[in-house]
């Protein structure tokens, strides 16, 4: 069975302004009409809803009870992963989504997003880089590693609309 907009509506109520899902039905397991819906994913911080045997990330189901449609995308505009208030969620595609991305990469050493070592260079070891479609587009070379996330941060901002940093 496919879940639609009025099967969800039985059994949540949906709180644009939280966030937060209700049941409003006692349901199997001990859960009663009020209770808050589903639970924080192991590691990942989404909230998990489990409806009629299937599992939902609220944010997509926080999108299909207000639009009455699957999103292919959704971005939390402040990166918090468990915050599905309606005013944090957007429709988004993947790319737009990947530059709303929580950090640095897990290889990046300098700490700093967009910013990689170059050994080889004594003079200049710090470089900007930004992904565009895709592709590593250089930005340049830099003295501090503070001086490259800089250039980082501003071609960033010019490039990808909505950017939180």
């Amino acid at each position: 069975m496919t879940l639609t907009q009025e099967r969800l509506k039985e059994l949540l109520h949906y709180d644009p302004a939280t966030g937060v899902f209700s049941w409003l039905t006692n349901m199997k397991g001990g859960v009663r009409c009020g209770d808050v819906a589903g639970c924080k994913t192991g590691g990942q911080g989404y909230i998990r809803i489990r409806l009629d045997d299937h599992c939902y990330y609220g944010h997509r189901l926080a999108f299909f009870y207000v639009n009455d449609r699957w999103p292919a995308q959704i971005d939390h505009i402040n990166r918090d992963r468990s915050c599905n208030a309606w005013l944090n969620l957007r429709e988004a595609t993947f790319s737009t989504n990947a530059q709303n991305r929580c950090g640095k990469s897990k290889n990046n050493v300098t700490g700093l997003m967009g910013v990689r070592v170059n050994p080889r260079s004594t003079k200049n070891p710090f470089v900007a880089q930004i992904t565009i479609g895709c592709k590593a587009v250089h930005i340049g070379c830099y003295p501090t590693a503070e001086a490259a996330h800089s250039a980082y941060v501003e071609v960033k901002r010019k490039r990808h609309e909505g950017c939180t940093i």
